[in-house]
């Protein structure tokens, strides 16, 4: 229970030391607080420690029993690094606010040791300094419009190769995991929840390097793997033949073992899996391990993270994209996020605020992202000025999601022609920047594979035989279902709700559909799990 104080949280670690030694927290998960709950009222609890990132102040949640964080409203003297939200006695500016009771003095603290009215003092001119500096801005930027084009500088920054990541708590724990010589680390989450964002960080961070990323296990040789990789969302889904998805699970084993094995204490393995195939794989690769130090795995969603890192997740994107806009006119969403969607809350933020179209609906984008998205590609597709940008993206799509603005492609005008644009001066394309991330001079890449995969939906809807005609059989798998009336009757009585990222066809399309993808497909066949093998015959070629 929230403890509330009639004098200040220590500043000091002598101080904090003592008053905490007065709480005496008994449990070494819940470790003692003092801090500054959501009304401002300064308190004593014991509970367990969240990290705080820098810019940002630790903060009871009384509703929800828990440490948030918030943004830090000085302009000084704010944390500016990672610490444990105990160590908030460090940052005396995130347990001063502006509102206390009526008996609660900032002298009741240590008036000696902490000299406010020099502080006020220094604060007031500093902002008088930053108001004199912000107008200075304003002006300048107004008198720039003038020799610039309208969105020029947000367009530059749309482009950004700079992904903007905000260190959770997941990030810290996975880090320690690997610096405590952990060796098979699983990001878990939904489509858009920042599984690898989160897995190429934590690898830089760990090694200093850029990260080996495995798209394709399914092709690719494991025994020449001599180095810490990551392996991006391995096809697992129930599209996939059971051949194909064996061999998956047996080269994803193999790399498990080979890292187990080496010496190298920098060695490991980070894996990427959706709900879904984590679900329905987690016993058959956790059957593999003699030990469950040997493995973590960390779940992304919704529900995994608080509301604090949620609001600080918002505002690192916001601030990169939408800097001038007031962060209140969004704030909310961290709280009212519908967190049932197929999307996670990452990749959402980071649609809003790239795509001015978006922004339009204001905070109800967030419950109806893919119906916003499948509706603005739709009407890309079938306006003329902004064909070319649509078709651009399913290009894109059929091309590992990369383009080379500076070389020619031959499939790429025939998706045009076959779409009926003739004729179209590739070199003076106008690009859809909004989903695209600039990856050198002349490549572009899709922002996320929901850009993909929504647009070869949009595309497939009104040009399904050219999409079996451009596609490969891996790029159509996992979002093509036959429509059936049963799920007509649904989908007509939610047509305000959110919308699966699915592709619902007839019975000539579905037909269509399966002779492209069973041409490749072989006998399926099951492969037992550990627990259904007489120990006597198990080998590691079996655990799966």
């Amino acid at each position: 229970m929230f403890k509330i104080r009639n004098t200040l949280c220590p500043f000091n670690v002598t101080r904090w030391n003592e008053e905490r030694n007065l709480f005496n927290c008994s449990s070494s998960t819940n470790v003692y607080h003092c801090l500054v709950d959501e009304r401002n009222r300064s308190g004593e609890i014991c509970i367990q420690s969240v990290w705080v990132q820098g810019g940002y102040c630790p903060e009871y949640n009384n509703d929800a029993n828990t440490v948030d964080t918030v943004p830090c409203d000085w302009s000084v003297r704010c944390p500016n690094g990672p610490f444990q939200s105990y160590d908030v006695y460090q940052y005396p500016v995130c347990l001063n606010k502006t509102y206390h009771d009526k008996n609660l003095s900032v002298y009741d603290e240590d008036p000696s040791s902490l000299p406010w009215l020099y502080i006020g003092v220094s604060v007031g001119v500093l902002v008088l300094l930053l108001v004199f500096s912000v107008v200075v801005v304003v002006c300048y930027r107004k008198r720039r419009s003038h020799d610039i084009s309208k969105g020029k500088d947000e367009q530059i920054s749309l482009l950004s190769k700079e992904t903007p990541f905000y260190k959770t708590s997941t990030f810290h724990e996975a880090c320690k995991f690997l610096k405590n010589d952990g060796k098979i680390l699983c990001f878990i989450g939904k489509w858009g929840s920042g599984k690898s964002t989160t897995a190429k960080q934590v690898y830089m961070s760990f090694t200093g390097r850029e990260p080996v990323v495995i798209e394709d296990i399914l092709n690719f040789d494991v025994s020449t793997c001599q180095d810490s990789v990551i392996i991006e969302e391995p096809l697992l889904s129930e599209d996939v033949p059971d051949v194909e998805r064996s061999d998956i699970l047996k080269k994803i084993i193999s790399l498990c073992k080979q890292t187990q094995k080496t010496n190298k204490n920098e060695t490991f393995l980070i894996m990427t899996l959706t709900d879904e195939a984590w679900e329905k794989n987690e016993k058959k690769v956790k059957n593999c391990f003699s030990s469950k130090n040997e493995l973590q795995s960390f779940g992304l969603n919704w529900g995994n993270i608080s509301k604090g890192e949620r609001i600080q997740i918002l505002h690192t994107i916001f601030k990169a994209y939408k800097p001038e806009t007031p962060f209140s006119t969004v704030e909310k969403v961290a709280s009212r996020f519908n967190k049932n969607l197929h999307v996670g809350f990452p990749e959402i933020c980071t649609l809003f605020f790239k795509c001015s179209e978006f922004q339009k609906h204001g905070v109800v984008f967030f419950n109806r992202p893919l119906r916003y998205l499948a509706s603005h590609l739709e009407k890309m597709c079938l306006d003329s000025n902004k064909k070319e940008q649509f078709l651009l993206l399913v290009y894109m799509s059929f091309n590992d999601m990369k383009m080379d603005i500076n070389k020619s492609d031959q499939k790429l005008r025939e998706i045009y022609k076959a779409c009926g644009l003739n004729n179209i001066d590739l070199k003076s394309l106008l690009l859809p920047e909004e989903f695209l991330v600039k990856e050198n001079s002349s490549v572009y890449v899709l922002q996320h594979g929901i850009i993909k995969r929504m647009s070869l939906i949009t595309f497939g809807k009104l040009y399904f035989s050219e999409l079996l005609r451009f596609s490969s059989r891996k790029d159509l798998l996992g979002w093509i279902k036959r429509k059936t009336f049963i799920g007509s009757l649904v989908k007509g009585a939610k047509e305000a709700s959110e919308i699966e990222p699915v592709l619902e066809v007839n019975d000539e399309q579905w037909f269509e559909y399966l002779k492209k993808i069973e041409s490749a497909a072989q006998p399926s066949f099951e492969i037992p799990c550990k627990d259904e093998i007489p120990a006597k015959i198990l080998t590691s070629e079996t655990c799966i």
